[in-house]
Protein backbone atom coordinates (compact mmCIF):
# COMPACT_ATOMS: atom_id res chain seq x y z
CA UNK A 1 0.00 0.00 0.00
CA UNK A 2 1.48 3.34 -1.07
CA UNK A 3 1.25 6.69 0.68
CA UNK A 4 0.70 10.11 -0.87
CA UNK A 5 1.49 13.32 1.01
CA UNK A 6 -1.66 15.42 0.56
CA UNK A 7 -0.57 18.42 2.63
CA UNK A 8 2.17 19.51 5.02
CA UNK A 9 3.44 22.54 6.85
CA UNK A 10 4.27 23.99 10.23
CA UNK A 11 1.77 25.63 12.58
CA UNK A 12 2.85 27.92 15.41
CA UNK A 13 0.45 27.45 18.32
CA UNK A 14 0.21 30.89 19.89
CA UNK A 15 -3.17 30.77 21.58
CA UNK A 16 -5.84 28.29 22.59
CA UNK A 17 -7.33 28.58 19.08
CA UNK A 18 -8.19 25.34 17.27
CA UNK A 19 -6.23 25.63 14.01
CA UNK A 20 -7.52 23.80 10.92
CA UNK A 21 -4.39 22.50 9.22
CA UNK A 22 -6.04 20.96 6.16
CA UNK A 23 -9.41 20.04 4.68
CA UNK A 24 -9.57 17.24 2.10
CA UNK A 25 -12.63 16.65 -0.08
CA UNK A 26 -11.49 13.42 -1.71
CA UNK A 27 -12.85 10.13 -0.39
CA UNK A 28 -10.07 8.04 1.09
CA UNK A 29 -8.12 6.77 4.05
CA UNK A 30 -5.93 9.32 5.81
CA UNK A 31 -3.52 9.65 8.70
CA UNK A 32 -1.68 12.69 10.02
CA UNK A 33 1.80 12.96 11.56
CA UNK A 34 3.06 15.63 13.91
CA UNK A 35 6.50 16.38 15.30
CA UNK A 36 5.94 17.58 18.87
CA UNK A 37 9.65 17.90 19.72
CA UNK A 38 9.15 21.58 20.62
CA UNK A 39 6.78 20.75 23.48
CA UNK A 40 8.09 21.45 26.98
CA UNK A 41 6.88 20.50 30.43
CA UNK A 42 3.57 22.28 31.01
CA UNK A 43 2.55 22.28 27.31
CA UNK A 44 -0.73 20.63 26.28
CA UNK A 45 -1.97 19.91 22.75
CA UNK A 46 -5.16 18.36 21.35
CA UNK A 47 -5.16 16.83 17.86
CA UNK A 48 -8.42 15.98 16.08
CA UNK A 49 -9.46 14.27 12.86
CA UNK A 50 -12.96 15.34 11.85
CA UNK A 51 -15.21 14.09 9.07
CA UNK A 52 -18.66 14.63 7.63
CA UNK A 53 -21.26 11.89 7.22
CA UNK A 54 -23.60 12.32 4.23
CA UNK A 55 -22.30 15.89 3.77
CA UNK A 56 -23.59 16.87 7.22
CA UNK A 57 -21.68 18.82 9.85
CA UNK A 58 -18.16 17.92 10.92
CA UNK A 59 -17.91 15.47 13.79
CA UNK A 60 -14.82 14.31 15.66
CA UNK A 61 -13.74 10.89 14.39
CA UNK A 62 -10.53 10.75 16.46
CA UNK A 63 -9.05 12.90 19.24
CA UNK A 64 -6.00 12.69 21.47
CA UNK A 65 -4.36 14.96 24.03
CA UNK A 66 -0.58 15.20 24.49
CA UNK A 67 1.15 16.64 27.55
CA UNK A 68 4.62 17.90 28.46
CA UNK A 69 7.96 17.08 26.83
CA UNK A 70 7.55 13.79 24.94
CA UNK A 71 11.30 13.11 24.83
CA UNK A 72 12.50 10.81 22.08
CA UNK A 73 8.88 9.81 21.22
CA UNK A 74 8.02 13.23 19.82
CA UNK A 75 6.70 12.11 16.40
CA UNK A 76 3.07 11.07 16.76
CA UNK A 77 0.63 9.72 14.20
CA UNK A 78 -3.13 9.42 14.13
CA UNK A 79 -4.76 6.11 13.29
CA UNK A 80 -6.12 5.74 9.77
CA UNK A 81 -9.41 7.63 9.41
CA UNK A 82 -11.71 6.88 6.47
CA UNK A 83 -13.83 9.59 4.91
CA UNK A 84 -16.33 9.59 2.04
CA UNK A 85 -16.89 13.32 2.37
CA UNK A 86 -14.70 16.10 3.77
CA UNK A 87 -11.98 15.37 6.32
CA UNK A 88 -10.32 18.01 8.54
CA UNK A 89 -7.15 17.88 10.60
CA UNK A 90 -6.98 20.29 13.55
CA UNK A 91 -4.56 21.09 16.37
CA UNK A 92 -5.10 23.16 19.50
CA UNK A 93 -2.78 24.28 22.27
CA UNK A 94 -4.73 23.89 25.50
CA UNK A 95 -1.98 24.92 27.90
CA UNK A 96 1.62 26.04 28.16
CA UNK A 97 3.73 28.25 25.92
CA UNK A 98 3.76 28.96 22.18
CA UNK A 99 5.67 26.60 19.89
CA UNK A 100 5.79 25.40 16.28
CA UNK A 101 4.51 21.99 15.13
CA UNK A 102 5.60 20.51 11.78
CA UNK A 103 2.88 18.25 10.34
CA UNK A 104 1.82 16.26 7.29
CA UNK A 105 -1.38 14.59 6.07
CA UNK A 106 -0.97 11.27 4.25
CA UNK A 107 -3.48 9.39 2.08
CA UNK A 108 -3.30 5.63 1.65
CA UNK A 109 -3.52 4.59 -1.98
CA UNK A 110 -5.24 1.29 -2.70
Amino acid sequence: MALTRKANGSQTLTATTEYTLDTEGDAGSYCARFNLENMADGDQVTIRMKTKVNNGNYGVQWKRDYFDDLGEFSVVQTPVCDSMDDLQVTIQRTGGSSFAVPWELLQYDG
